[in-house]
């Protein structure tokens, strides 16, 4: 998917073009309008900025039918970005693994938030990763990054509690 966005994002003249038809193609095909598609450029994750992965997923999961299109032709040499069936339900596990993450980055990026909310949150979060993390029907490389996740969360758990302003918040 990165290297999907990469190429349409730097062919302005062949892809890009063609990847709009594409969307504009499907979005007239679709009868109810709440689910038409957009036309717009697929987001690219970008390291240094946070949720960009699950922006990126839940963008290909809704625009799946235009990336098997634009994939599909050869004239633009995009074939060896197609994705199989198998990887859709990785792509499709992601989303729902990191939708937690976006959840909450969302609840502590509002003006409201306070150092009280974020304990509970974290551990709204910490539950549903090791719900994730048990459920066998997610592949195992999503459960094992999950693990991953659940190890940092616990490593910030534990600066709470060096954290006189954190128990002054919470009314310890």
């Amino acid at each position: 998917l990165r290297k999907l966005a990469y190429a349409i994002k730097n062919s302005p003249t062949i892809i890009l073009p063609k990847w709009y038809s594409i969307i504009k193609e499907l979005a007239d095909l679709e009868p109810n309008k709440r689910r038409k598609l957009t036309i717009r450029m697929m987001p690219r994750d970008v390291a240094t900025r946070w949720n960009s992965t699950y922006d990126m997923v839940l963008f290909a999961w809704i625009y799946r039918k235009a990336i098997d299109r634009i994939t599909e032709l050869r004239e633009l040499d995009l074939r060896k970005y197609e994705i199989s069936e198998e990887e859709w339900e990785i792509v499709k596990e992601l989303r729902d693994s990191l939708k937690i993450f976006k959840t909450v980055t969302l609840q502590f990026s509002s003006d409201t938030v306070s150092l009280a909310d974020v304990i509970p949150a974290m551990d709204d979060m910490h539950r549903d990763l090791k719900a994730s993390i048990a459920n066998e029907e997610l592949s195992q490389p999503i459960r094992s990054a999950l693990s991953l996740g659940v190890d940092l969360l616990n490593k910030y758990y534990s600066l709470t509690d060096e954290s006189e302003v954190y128990r002054i918040a919470i009314g310890e």
